[in-house]
């Protein structure tokens, strides 16, 4: 059985395991039992239907939700729930913020190289969507 963390959709972006793990967030916390309560098998083809890709636009990423009775504000919530962590850049960027970004993660250096997220990448806070605001 292939586990979550190999669907197409998380492949690379689990890395807030480790840090949650490590870390002390000041977020909420409760306890999750192990093991799989909506199906007794995982089945890759289907979590890579219905998953979204990382380079879905927002109409897209909408209609998904919307197939969830899952709203706007749900996505937004959901969507940046990894702002927790370090992540590569994304090449389709804003042209000025990528080279602001090369220039901390040079190509010909270590493809492995990861950035924070936002200023505080080990505290659960709304400290990404202030970035977003003022479109840091």
């Amino acid at each position: 059985m292939l586990g979550e963390k190999l669907a197409l959709s998380n492949i690379n972006s689990l890395r807030s395991f480790e840090v949650v793990d490590e870390e002390e967030t000041g977020g909420p916390y409760w306890e999750v039992k192990l093991g799989r309560l909506d199906s007794l098998t995982a089945s890759q083809e289907d979590s890579d239907n219905i998953m979204p890709s990382p380079t879905s636009n927002a109409t897209t990423l909408i209609t998904l939700f919307q197939r969830f009775n899952l709203t706007v504000k749900d996505l937004v919530a959901l969507s940046r729930s990894h702002s927790i962590g370090s992540e590569k850049p994304d090449p389709t960027i804003d042209p000025g913020f990528k080279a602001e970004l090369d220039k901390q993660c040079p190509l010909d250096v270590d493809q492995n190289k990861t950035l924070n997220l936002d200023s505080t990448p080990f505290v659960f806070d709304n400290q990404y969507f202030k970035n977003s605001e003022q479109s840091i």
